[in-house]
């Protein structure tokens, strides 16, 4: 019996759903490009948050979804867990609403409606974290924390209601 945990254990991460989105510029955004990739456990039946790992300068966070330390943290917490492809920090590009957009299509893809409201817990590298920092301003309440794991300058200029946002940030 003691050699059954482990291999349930094993299955339970086998049994999940991966998928892609995209969301194109429109005519009033300028971020180039906005790809996204979510994990979800299919043993999880409401979801409370998405963990979204962002990548540094012209990097790629999506593979991150196949991960299995991080889907044991995410699942561990009843969250999704997303990675990205995206090039634009400034949410006056639109690369905020693609996100948004992104959400909603996941929710739709996983049968997950909660996907298009519950909060994201943003871990950003180097330019990523930069990215969940400005995330957090232009949003904080569809945020629940968010890490920047970044050297040099940060652009703290008015928090607003970001300030309320739990946040570590290491530089």
């Amino acid at each position: 019996v003691k050699h059954l945990y482990p291999i349930l254990f094993i299955f339970s991460f086998l049994s999940a759903e991966i998928y892609d989105v995209s969301i194109p510029e429109n005519d009033t955004a300028s971020y180039n490009y906005a790809d996204f990739r979510m994990w979800v456990n299919d043993s999880t039946d409401t979801l409370r948050g998405i963990y979204w790992f962002m990548h540094p300068n012209n990097g790629d966070s999506r593979n991150i979804v196949t991960d299995s330390a991080y889907q044991a943290l995410a699942s561990g917490q009843d969250f999704a867990l997303m990675g990205a492809h995206i090039f634009n920090m400034h949410m006056n590009t639109g690369i905020g609403d693609a996100v948004i957009a992104a959400m909603d299509s996941f929710a739709v893809l996983f049968r997950h409606d909660e996907l298009e409201f519950v909060p994201f817990f943003v871990n950003g590298y180097s330019w990523g974290g930069q990215f969940g920092y400005h995330f957090t301003k232009w949003i904080p309440e569809r945020v629940v924390g968010f890490i920047t794991q970044k050297g040099g300058y940060h652009d703290t200029t008015d928090a607003g209601d970001a300030i309320e946002v739990p946040g570590l940030m290491f530089v």
